[in-house]
């Protein structure tokens, strides 16, 4: 069970909790998830401790040094995201530092030889990159890096990946718009609410068919005011 109430910053009603020890979504590789151009990865992040390790968050290949991941900063209570290239070298943003018990929307995207990185809307950091990147067709995981089981203790509200670069005006509508978000390039949208969990499987809105496959992981109800967590919605039992 969650142990650490949430206070978010928008009325979320749902989110999907991940217990850091065996607990995670997968979305199967697709040729609609397999981006070797411009893209945008969005994820609104419930912080529930400072991370011990560097767990996957919302992860494409990061133990492979390849496409793209959320992890959790070790020693920090934040996220960083990061991409891969054909050397086997890596560039990252580290996000700063929050809160413990807050919800904050993260994005990032890659726009020709530029890797930016977006914090509640608007603009952290960027960096400029010549290398190649390494691009492989793998599952998206949630909530643990893909191929192992270094998982993350965090609340998850949204994820979204789109096959372009959204601009900053769009990043800043996401953020501000959590339940209506730009649909050009869209092609993976899960968003935790009971109406999109149909048994273990929680369903793509992005009509894409990206389904992900849930594993241990609870969907949990918030509340505010006061803020707390009500008892799992729907709990699935760990992978075998």
């Amino acid at each position: 069970m969650p142990l650490t109430p949430i206070a978010i910053v928008r009325a979320f009603k749902y989110a999907m909790y991940f217990n850091g020890v065996n607990a995670y979504a997968e979305v199967p590789a697709s040729s609609s998830l397999y981006l070797p151009g411009d893209f945008t990865v969005c994820a609104w992040i419930g912080i529930t401790q400072v991370f011990g390790s560097w767990p996957g968050i919302v992860d494409n290949g990061r133990n492979y040094l390849t496409n793209w991941w959320f992890l959790g900063l070790k020693g920090a209570s934040a996220p960083l995201a990061g991409i891969g290239f054909t050397d086997n070298t890596i560039t990252e943003i580290y996000f700063p530092s929050e809160k413990i018990g807050t919800f904050h929307h993260y994005c990032f995207d890659v726009s020709g030889n530029t890797f930016f990185g977006y914090r509640d809307g608007s603009l952290y950091n960027s960096r400029t990159f010549t290398k190649t990147r390494n691009v492989q067709s793998l599952p998206i995981d949630i909530g643990r890096r893909v191929g192992s089981c270094d998982c993350s203790n965090v609340y998850v509200y949204q994820v979204l990946v789109y096959n372009r670069a959204l601009s900053s005006a769009e990043v800043a509508q996401n953020y501000n718009n959590p339940d209506s978000p730009v649909k050009d390039g869209l092609v993976l949208w899960l968003q935790a609410d009971p109406a999109y969990i149909q048994g273990s499987t929680w369903v793509d809105l992005s009509g894409n068919g990206n389904d992900a496959t849930i594993y241990g992981a609870q969907l949990v109800q918030l509340i505010k005011p006061p803020i707390a967590i009500l008892p799992p919605i729907a709990t699935l039992p760990p992978i075998a």
